[in-house]
């Protein structure tokens, strides 16, 4: 309550109007780790089939023209580095498979390991790749991911909806993709641990209070 002066001698007490809520600001830290991975890339020549988007046989990624929604992975790995070796030694391809990696270390720390126009292929949807990869640290059809982790996926999501303009609908697990083509995989895992419900319900805000078993 405030008093206010009217005219001389008469004084009315109204009350203060109350303040404005704002909604809280959400603030997600995605660490670039670009430099890195860049030095990660392969010597030897490409695998014969790779070719770019102009039908050339290519030692590079294609170039991203759009980003229309996100394929979710899990790595089977929790080493980030290690696993770019890995697919460039392996597989022949010039960098890691992952935009965007989700640690399952202390703070579900998220690296950025390829600019968001690098179209590596992940999702068997085609040379192009308008959904960029994200991969969740850890053989997660096995062993259920923990609620951080789970949030730390999906605040990267709503970051990238954001800036990209895309929905829900869009958030996919690789195995939704590849079953479009004819692949199947378990890929990211969260039919086979049972951790797709939860993952959908905190990227919506719809999760509540979540038992986590």
């Amino acid at each position: 309550m405030a008093d206010y002066t009217v005219y001389p001698g008469d004084t009315i007490t109204v009350a203060e109007r109350p303040p404005i809520m704002q909604p809280p600001v959400e603030t997600f830290e995605i660490i670039d780790r670009i430099a890195e991975f860049d030095k990660i890339v392969n010597t030897k020549p490409f695998h014969r089939d790779f070719i770019n988007s102009f039908g050339e046989l290519s030692t590079t990624w294609p170039t991203r023209k759009e980003v229309t929604g996100v394929t979710i992975h899990h790595t089977l790995s929790h080493s980030p580095t290690a696993t770019a070796g890995y697919i460039v030694r392996s597989k022949g391809y010039p960098t890691t498979q992952y935009s965007y990696w989700v640690s399952a270390d202390d703070g579900c720390p998220v690296y950025q390991c390829l600019r968001d126009n690098v179209a590596c292929w992940h999702d068997h949807t085609g040379r192009l790749q308008t959904a960029m990869s994200i991969g969740m640290a850890g053989s997660l059809h096995v062993v259920k991911p923990s609620f951080e982790q789970i949030e730390a996926c999906a605040k990267l999501c709503r970051v990238l909806m954001k800036r990209y303009g895309f929905g829900v609908d869009q958030v996919k697990g690789h195995n939704d993709r590849a079953k479009l083509a004819g692949v199947n995989t378990v890929c990211p895992g969260w039919d086979t641990a049972h951790w797709r419900g939860e993952f959908y319900a905190i990227l919506t805000g719809d999760a509540g209070e979540i038992l986590w078993g």
